[in-house]
């Protein structure tokens, strides 16, 4: 499998307000659902297509593989201790950033 590219919407931050780490950590955790789930959804994907090619598997099963592994995915608590650190590592980068404008 390739390796997967994590995306996360960050949208409009108030980087204002992004203060001491209980800041940053309270924002990643209210981003965290969706980007666990486009996660989920995105290696759900990539898991279908290298099935697909290896045993040639019916279409019709891969809506219900990939809604499966993303709940899986979503479960898992280490993924989201993972997702949630990217997030605040990104909201600092952003803040670093807007600081340097």
């Amino acid at each position: 499998m390739s390796e997967v590219s994590i995306q996360v919407d960050l949208g409009t931050v108030d980087y204002d307000s992004l203060k001491t780490d209980e800041d940053f950590v309270r924002e990643a955790q209210s981003r965290l659902p969706k980007a666990m789930e486009a996660m989920g959804n995105l290696i759900g994907e990539q898991m279908w297509s290298g099935i697909q090619k290896a045993f040639g598997t019916k279409t019709s099963e891969k809506a219900k593989f990939i809604r499966t592994a993303k709940e899986n995915y979503m479960k898992d608590s280490a993924q989201k201790k993972r997702m949630k650190d990217f997030i605040v590592g990104r909201l600092k980068d952003g803040k670093a950033k807007q600081s340097k404008k």
